[in-house]
């Protein structure tokens, strides 16, 4: 709903100045772990104690959208891909690292939560659900793609292309959605888009002579899968062991198929330099 996003955003300012507060007084050492809990804390407090005057406020939403940043969906598919092509101990390292910060972030918000939840009465709400217009995503996904764009560094000269590339992989992604949903089509749309990302990119750095990863990072980063695990671990502590499981295998699953579709493209067309 335009709650949910509304308030999303705003806790989503306030966790990174919280986050930014942190790398000033915290030793190195204890920075992480304290900041993932501390953020995610604070935003399943702000998100429990706002639902107590809008009921229909969805708190899991909130909270993934405060949290979004250090979500660890790159990491976590990172190592995944590792250890498909052999590198266990790198990759076992970026999986762990990856599932560490996620536990963190879970362990925050769900004693934020909580905590609220037991000094207040928090309403539940059984109504209808105005959300937010698919229609909507035509400003929001291209917003969304020049801030990846951003904060990957990207020059002014490559900006529209790195954007150009982001979208043309939401685009085919969202158009396999419309086919038959028996499960294969997202995974087909996945795979199709990673493959058409790493062409793309794999084109561009052979035609303006720079490295691929410039514009295939960003485009990676929007389709990675930590929003699914945090799903699904929030599903398991809250008792829904079926749809916790299926969500947090799917993350797993969405980086095997990232990496398949990246690799496939690096076979076909070589990129002529990578970082």
């Amino acid at each position: 709903t335009w709650w949910d996003a509304l308030v999303g955003c705003a806790l989503s300012c306030i966790t990174f100045l919280v986050s930014t507060a942190f790398t000033e007084y915290i030793p190195a050492r204890l920075l992480d772990p304290l900041n993932n809990v501390t953020i995610a804390f604070v935003a399943g407090v702000l998100s429990a104690a706002i639902k107590i005057a809008k009921p229909e406020l969805n708190t899991n939403l909130t909270v993934l959208g405060a949290i979004a940043i250090p979500l660890p969906g790159y990491t976590i598919s990172l190592g995944v891909g590792e250890l498909v092509v052999g590198r266990i101990i790198p990759g076992m390292a970026h999986l762990i690292g990856g599932l560490v910060v996620l536990g963190w972030l879970l362990l925050g918000a769900c004693l934020g939560a909580f905590i609220v939840e037991r000094a207040a009465d928090v309403p539940s709400y059984t109504g209808d659900i105005n959300v937010v217009p698919a229609f909507w995503q035509a400003l929001f996904v291209p917003l969304l793609c020049v801030g990846l764009a951003i904060a990957f560094q990207n020059s002014y000269r490559d900006l529209p292309w790195s954007v150009l590339c982001q979208g043309l992989s939401y685009c085919i992604v969202v158009g396999f959605s419309y086919l038959p949903q028996d499960g294969a089509a997202n995974n087909l749309g996945i795979v199709a888009s990673s493959i058409v990302m790493t062409l793309f990119s794999n084109i561009w750095s052979r035609w303006k002579d720079k490295p691929t990863n410039i514009l295939l990072l960003p485009s990676v980063v929007l389709q990675v899968s930590g929003t699914i695990g945090f799903r699904g671990i929030l599903a398991l502590g809250q008792g829904n062991t079926d749809v916790g499981m299926q969500e947090f295998l799917r993350m797993f699953l969405v980086a095997l198929l990232i990496f398949l579709g990246v690799g496939i493209g690096m076979v076909v067309l070589p990129p002529n330099s990578i970082i």
